[in-house]
């Protein structure tokens, strides 16, 4: 799973919310942009790591609220 590998230290539980966010990092790793937001992602400061997942879902219509991420 693309999640486990990206965020595997975080101190996200919610098998939901780690669903829905491993669609978003497959989503962004099939439009060739994946290597852009990993900086950020791995950093696992929760600021930059909400940064990152709101601009993910800005361009994924399909992606649910990242401002209820628990992180």
């Amino acid at each position: 799973m693309l999640f486990d590998e990206i965020l595997d230290n975080s101190n996200i539980k919610n098998v939901s919310w780690k669903n829905e966010i491993e669609k978003w990092l497959l989503y962004i790793k099939n439009n060739g942009q994946l290597d852009r937001y990993l900086p950020r992602l791995k950093k696992m400061n929760s600021r930059k790591i909400w940064e990152a997942f709101a601009e993910i879902s800005s361009t994924n219509p399909n992606a649910l609220n990242p401002y209820n991420l628990p992180l």
